[in-house]
């Protein structure tokens, strides 16, 4: 029984603290939207590096980013080097056009 009291006293601490400001929903929306972007900052962290796996990271940050292992997984997944396409470059046309 102690234990549950124990566990559920930062919720109970937060409802006290929602009802003596009158409820705001500011309060709460803008705590919902911190949490959202830190638990899509894999995600963040992907696009903002033009990652190659952008799409996988997505869906692996979904399926698996409610654990924290899954979260540091897509977390560090996001930071590895990202593979740079490279041109097929044409070096017979290249030496056979005039140069300039």
């Amino acid at each position: 029984m102690k234990w549950i009291i124990l566990a559920t006293m930062p919720f109970a601490t937060t409802s006290t603290v929602a009802a003596s400001n009158g409820g705001d929903a500011t309060h709460g929306l803008m705590v919902l939207i911190a949490l959202l972007a830190i638990y899509f900052l894999p995600w963040f962290v992907a696009r903002s590096r033009q990652h190659h796996a952008t799409d996988g990271i997505l869906i692996a940050n979904l399926v698996l980013g409610w654990t924290v292992v899954g979260w540091f997984g897509a977390l560090a997944w996001s930071v590895m080097p990202v593979r740079v396409a490279t041109a097929s470059l044409d070096y017979e046309a290249a030496a056979r056009s005039p140069a300039r």
